[in-house]
């Protein structure tokens, strides 16, 4: 069962290496949809609820699963200083 309480971004990057429960690790090209904010459309098990999102093992935020869909919970002070083209 998925746990229904929303995590703040830094939270969520502080367990890096230590959860294990609702991480999604994307690819490269939804983690370019996650940091500016876009949805992101990933068939998953987990049913409904928050997930925290993950990159090459570290987790970078969080965000909302339903529907074959993650709403991206990514601080949007903080999109402008994402440089997605380097990232990757």
């Amino acid at each position: 069962h998925m746990i229904n309480v929303k995590p703040t971004t830094q939270f969520s990057q502080m367990l890096t290496g230590l959860a294990t429960l609702n991480v999604i690790e994307l690819e490269a090209n939804n983690l370019k949809k996650y940091c500016q904010r876009d949805r992101v459309e990933i068939e998953l098990k987990n049913s409904k609820g928050y997930v925290m999102i993950s990159y090459k093992g570290n987790i970078v935020g969080c965000g909302f699963y339903s529907n074959n869909t993650i709403n991206s919970h990514y601080p949007r002070g903080l999109v402008q200083y994402i440089h997605t083209d380097t990232i990757i």
